[in-house]
């Protein structure tokens, strides 16, 4: 990555013999000043699409319209976006872009001092807002007035706690201000709010979650309140947190854009936990969904071995196992008789041969 670095290095420089003005910005060169694994390198330009598309043989234009074009340079593909001024946002998902004429104008539209870095070539780093400071401080800071970034779009501050979680960062006293006076969520679509929670979930510090807590930040998503209320609580990982919730309090509420795989996964775990894990509701599951929800318990590693034992040890794995076919018994009523013999069995209530079986469904079932 430190290779694509370079590369964008080159790629300015060619744009600059072209005439053109060009910087890396953003997140790779934060990263790089951080030591840390470079992702994504951007590159902002004086250049307009169509000009870029004349100085490179692959450029992709399908973002044209954001002032944004990929370009194919050196085995690479590059984000090469012409300065913007602002981004308007009539509702989140339909941003207007005003293009700029200087890289300082585009620097200032940025959300946190941070990530409004640019390299130039030779690497010389161009810092307008004190984003150098910031990160010998370890420090989330925005560009100009809190409330009014914030104003202007209220996921910046789930990105503050992405942030601060991401590089293990406290954020600069006005942030926190800013979100106690006011709610800046309310508008924000609610998928969006899911997204980013689970995105600060899945970094490495938790201190992003305490500020999303300890600033009831989430007060108008009630449910991901309580769920991120949780995670923090019982340090749960992003794949627990759903599953966490259901096996708490005995449901999962409608609405909240979740997928019908997570709930499938959190209703699962529930299942096992609250049948604390007997011969039946390990029966129904799978392996891995046996080991999940008991490392969602937090049992210790000798308890899980102990739970995958008693699944080893079921007198029978699958309906398959039974030395019996219920359907000439019982041709009409068979998955309630199936059920009901499959429990027996499993509870060591009956043994599993063809002759005890049909006197078991003959007296007891039919």
């Amino acid at each position: 990555s430190m290779d694509k670095l370079k590369k964008g290095l080159r790629l300015i420089e060619q744009l600059h013999q072209a005439g053109y003005s060009a910087y890396l910005v953003g997140g790779a060169v934060r990263d790089f000043l951080l030591n840390k694994e470079i992702e994504d390198v951007d590159i902002a330009t004086g250049a307009n699409p169509d000009e870029i598309k004349q100085q490179f043989e692959q450029v992709d234009l399908s973002f044209a319209q954001y002032g944004t074009s990929r370009v194919f340079f050196s085995e690479e593909w590059f984000e090469v976006t012409t300065y913007r001024k602002e981004i308007v946002y009539s509702d989140h998902r339909h941003p207007k872009v005003v293009l700029a004429k200087t890289l300082e104008e585009d620097l200032k539209r940025r959300d946190f001092t941070i990530n409004a870095l640019a390299m130039a070539e030779e690497g010389v780093i161009i810092d307008r807002f004190g984003g150098l400071q910031d990160l010998k401080d370890k420090r989330i800071k925005t560009i100009g007035c809190a409330a009014q970034r914030f104003e202007e779009d209220g996921l910046r501050l789930l990105r503050a706690a992405y942030f601060a979680s991401k590089l293990d960062f406290q954020w600069d006293k006005e942030i926190e201000k800013a979100i106690l006076k006011k709610d800046f969520l309310l508008s924000i679509p609610k998928e969006y709010i899911k997204k980013m929670l689970e995105k600060i979930l899945e970094q490495p510090s938790r201190i992003g979650l305490k500020y999303v807590v300890d600033c009831n930040m989430l007060r108008g998503f009630p449910f991901y309140a309580v769920v991120a209320e949780e995670c923090f609580d019982y340090e749960l990982k992003k794949e627990e947190m759903y599953a966490s919730f259901y096996v708490r309090h005995g449901f999962l509420p409608c609405g909240e854009c979740l997928s019908n795989r997570e709930i499938k996964i959190a209703k699962k775990a529930a299942i096992l936990v609250h049948a604390r894990f007997d011969s039946v509701s390990l029966y129904r599951s799978t392996f891995d969904e046996i080991v999940f929800a008991a490392k969602l318990m937090r049992k210790s590693a000798s308890e899980v071995e102990e739970i995958v034992k008693r699944y080893d040890r079921l007198p029978i794995r699958s309906s398959k196992e039974i030395r019996l076919d219920i359907q000439t018994v019982v041709p009409n009523k068979r998955s309630f008789v199936l059920h009901a013999v499959e429990e027996k069995i499993l509870k060591n209530q009956l043994n599993n041969n063809e002759k005890e079986i049909v006197h078991y469904i003959k007296e007891c079932l039919l």
